[in-house]
């Protein structure tokens, strides 16, 4: 069981959820993860679970350099006791904007705030970025944890 303060910044213990970005040598541990959120919640992705199944593994890890090399793109995973609990994504929309896309956190850690971490951090990394000026977040119909439908539009302030 949880304790309350597992997702509290600056609260340090063992089983602490830590958000971060992946090294590309991480890619096995993406891909599970990635493949997971498919199977588990197809009505929340775009890309179907078979389809995933197949890319090849040198994609996996192509993803996390690209993701990596760019100012206005982040992938972020949440990770407790070494193994990954959760992810989010931003990638450029238009001129000055992002989506945020492919939030999932694993059934048994839901409820704690870690998605609500992952966005948050995703913002605050964003911010920095003076080009971005607005981030859009859209919630499918099926996830709980937000109003079905909804699409929320962060302005990150002028520049």
């Amino acid at each position: 069981m949880a304790r309350l303060n597992d997702c509290v910044p600056g609260v340090e213990n063992e089983n602490a959820v830590v958000i971060r970005a992946l090294h590309p040598d991480e890619w096995e541990a993406y891909k599970k993860l990635r493949l997971e959120a498919l199977l588990r919640e197809p009505h929340a992705f775009g890309t179907p679970y078979a389809d995933a199944q197949q890319t090849p593994d040198a994609s996996w890890r192509s993803r996390l350099e690209a993701v990596g090399s760019t100012e206005d793109a982040r992938m972020l995973f949440a990770e407790r006791a070494g193994i990954l609990v959760g992810m989010a994504a931003a990638y450029p929309k238009a001129p000055g904007a992002v989506e945020i896309v492919s939030v999932y956190v694993t059934a048994s850690e839901r409820g704690r705030g870690i998605s609500r971490r992952l966005v948050e951090t995703i913002l605050r990394q964003i911010a920095a970025n003076p080009l971005v000026t607005n981030a859009t977040l859209t919630v499918n119909k099926g996830q709980c944890a937000a109003p079905a439908g909804a699409a929320h539009d962060v302005h990150l302030g002028a520049r």
